[in-house]
């Protein structure tokens, strides 16, 4: 599974939708969330300062949705810059 997870982060790496610098700090920020989740979540895009985040089923969405407020703490520096404005979860890629 680790490996189909890697796969998937580099995927998303080169979808994510925003300029290189902004991308590296989310996807740097990303991993400080914690393992349990970013094998299960991974950030997909940035539109108009919503940072979407991907994740697995309903139930991670709702296991993440829980730590919303958590996750929007380790995103700070980018909300402070106005790169993101809030954070939404979605099922799928």
């Amino acid at each position: 599974m680790e490996n189909s997870f890697k796969k998937i982060l580099k995927d998303v790496l080169k979808d994510i939708k925003t300029e290189a610098p902004e991308k590296e700090n989310i996807m740097q920020l990303w991993g400080e969330i914690g393992q349990r989740y970013t094998q299960h979540a991974v950030p997909g895009a940035l539109k108009n300062g919503v940072l979407y985040i991907n994740v697995e089923d309903s139930d991670w969405m709702y296991h993440c949705s829980l730590k919303q407020e958590e996750i929007k703490e380790k995103f700070r520096p980018l909300f402070k810059k106005g790169v993101i404005k809030n954070i939404k979860f979605r099922v799928g890629k």
